[in-house]
């Protein structure tokens, strides 16, 4: 009667089921995994989320979604190193698309979560597939209803907060709609920056006696002549003192957009006498 074998989980050669170590790699072999023969990791009758799919799914759903069901179908198997590394991309991959959404999925966020969806696909993810492959692990697949609804709320959960926390962190923008939106935002713009900046009663007095830093007189500079181009400026009606075309260009530019823009493209009559001035 021919010797019970088993795969190493690490080179899948066949040893004697029970060993502690592997006699071709010299991996130590866990307990759960020598305790049974050489169809211990079989995984016939058991359920997994196809690994490939759950990349595909990634696209939709975030990185997460994919790392956590293959991480789940290591913890299956009863592959528990491997569960752990799993484990640590889902961490990774967590902080990764945390960051991206806490900085309103800005550009180069976004690439690194794509680059970082790409490597756990090569390096984690295709790995769990080619494992299946070799050891010919047959399992019926498991349903993607129950964690994709899951992984759905989550998402739309978290967009909301986002999109909150945007409308709360992001810049004022200036509106040139009308007249009265314009000079209003303009106010709203100007207090952003004077709360953004520390511009208070110890900074006024500091300007008194001339005790501000080079940045600190520049800023101030650029928001005083953003006040005067708003003060001789209208977008629209009759007296209208700005372009089509200028008037579409500025029309939603952030705080900080709108104030480099006066300082840079205002420089001729009165603006010409304020730079003279202020130096």
């Amino acid at each position: 009667m021919s010797e019970e074998t088993m795969k190493c989980p690490a080179c899948a050669e066949e040893i004697p089921a029970g060993s502690a170590v592997c006699k071709f790699c010299g991996e130590k072999i866990a307990s759960n995994e020598t305790a049974a023969p050489s169809d211990a990791h079989s995984g016939n009758g058991v359920e997994l989320y196809h690994p490939n799919a759950a990349s595909l799914w990634s696209l939709l759903l975030t990185p997460i979604f994919g790392a956590f069901c293959v991480m789940s179908n290591w913890r299956t198997l009863g592959m528990e190193k491997e569960a752990k590394r799993s484990k640590t991309w889902l961490a990774v991959l967590s902080v990764v698309l945390g960051l991206s959404f806490f900085l309103f999925f800005s550009g180069p966020y976004c690439l690194i979560a794509f680059v970082a969806l790409v490597l756990w696909h090569f390096m984690e993810s295709r790995k769990q597939t080619q494992y299946l492959t070799e050891n010919k692990i047959e399992y019926s697949r498991k349903s993607w209803k129950s964690v994709a609804l899951k992984a759905l709320a989550i998402l739309v959960v978290a967009g909301a907060i986002d999109f909150a926390l945007a409308a709360i962190f992001a810049e004022p923008t200036i509106d040139c709609s009308s007249n009265q939106a314009f000079k209003e935002s303009a106010e709203v713009i100007v207090e952003y920056l004077k709360d953004e900046h520390g511009i208070d009663e110890d900074f006024a007095k500091k300007a008194e006696y001339d005790d501000l830093t080079k940045e600190e007189k520049a800023l101030l500079r650029k928001i005083a002549k953003f006040q005067l181009f708003v003060e001789i400026n209208q977008p629209s009606g009759d007296n209208a003192t700005l372009d089509k075309e200028e008037v579409e260009k500025i029309d939603g530019m952030t705080a900080s957009e709108i104030l480099d823009y006066v300082d840079e493209n205002c420089n001729g009559g009165l603006f010409q006498v304020f730079n003279e001035r202020l130096g």
